[in-house]
């Protein structure tokens, strides 16, 4: 696969190089541990590798049934920590949207998803409106977006991802002037542990950003590396000062569990 995937890159640029010109290729994420990393391959054909932030994966353990058995895992610190979270983020009104009510209420969801991707350290371009509607409506059981509200008004969002014996959290949309009031994106978190546990997964991936606070709920991180190519000769051999400025921010673990869970 890891040969053949130079040339494919080649056919996809070919059929999508009109009329929008593809001047960078990027490839990504592969876990830096893995013995299948395509290292040398890529970089014989002049791609360049950098490290970016870690992917946060957190373990299920079989015996968590429900949520009161994962906190039920942690320490008092945590257990408490997860019971204000709860306490304070109570009135939320949680809503699970189909294709057409994703449509309906794209426009309010939209600038939430916003709040968050100007606030990311790497990014190279924003999601459309209307990438969210086509995801529902390409995977309509596997694609799940589910809203928040409060007092009738829509405050936050999260995607996910149902994948066999994985739940992938996708993309979210934050209110930040309520954030520090209701505790939204720890609340966000704390249900995708209850969507995993709900699901029967084995592993519920968080993705790369806000390590530490995913820490807090027992997520632990896997490092990442991609590799990029300029396809442009002279702008590629320069662009080592951009990706070494991407170098991942320093962060301190957490752990929320007891010793031995």
């Amino acid at each position: 696969v890891f040969r053949k995937l130079p040339d494919v890159v080649k056919l996809i640029i070919k059929q999508f190089s009109k009329p929008q010109k593809v001047s960078v290729v990027l490839v990504k994420d592969y876990y830096s541990n893995h013995e299948d990393r395509p290292e040398q391959l890529l970089k014989s054909k002049r791609y360049h590798s950098f490290a970016v932030e870690p992917e946060m994966i957190l373990q299920m353990r079989p015996k968590w049934k429900n949520f009161d058995d994962y906190t039920a895992s942690m320490s008092k610190k945590y257990r408490n920590r997860a019971r204000t979270v709860m306490m304070k983020s109570a009135e939320l009104v949680e809503r699970d949207l189909d294709a057409k009510q994703l449509a309906k209420l794209i426009d309010k969801l939209y600038p939430l998803y916003l709040n968050l991707h100007v606030k990311a350290r790497f990014r190279l371009a924003a999601l459309t409106p209307r990438y969210f509607v086509e995801m529902k409506e390409q995977f309509p059981e596997s694609f799940i977006v589910k809203t928040y509200s409060l007092n009738g008004e829509i405050v936050g969002f999260r995607s996910f991802f149902l994948n066999e014996n994985q739940l992938d959290a996708h993309f979210i949309g934050v209110n930040y002037e309520l954030n520090r009031e209701i505790n939204l994106y720890q609340r966000i978190l704390y249900d995708f542990v209850s969507d995993a546990i709900h699901a029967g997964s084995s592993e519920l991936l968080l993705g790369r950003t806000a390590a530490e606070i995913k820490s807090t709920i027992g997520a632990i991180p896997h490092d990442l590396t991609c590799y990029i190519r300029h396809r442009n000769s002279l702008s590629n051999q320069i662009i080592r000062p951009f990706i070494d400025y991407l170098k991942p921010s320093d962060w301190t673990p957490r752990s929320p569990f007891r010793l031995g869970e």
